[in-house]
């Protein structure tokens, strides 16, 4: 993320349980290029865990909440603005 330079319209990039520090970086790069809302997909399923978009706070409180030996997944943004 370090190599963005402006915003992406979207993108995604996996979740690693034991590696929370390392999503909250990504969001926090994200937050300096744009306003982005955020989905997750638990393993390799594919299907967006929530039926709206979230926040990044409300998306780290969330995979906050796992178990830190649990499985991988997704983790999706879009651009509002």
């Amino acid at each position: 993320m370090r190599g963005l330079s402006q915003p992406l319209r979207a993108l995604s990039f996996e979740y690693v349980p034991p590696a929370l520090d390392v999503v909250e970086s990504c969001l926090q790069r994200l937050a300096e290029l744009g306003t982005y809302l955020y989905n997750w997909s638990p393993g390799e399923s594919m299907r967006l865990h929530w039926p709206e978009w979230v926040s990044a706070a409300t998306l780290l409180e969330y995979l906050d909440r796992f178990p830190r030996q649990g499985n991988p997944g997704d983790v999706y943004a879009r651009l509002l603005r």
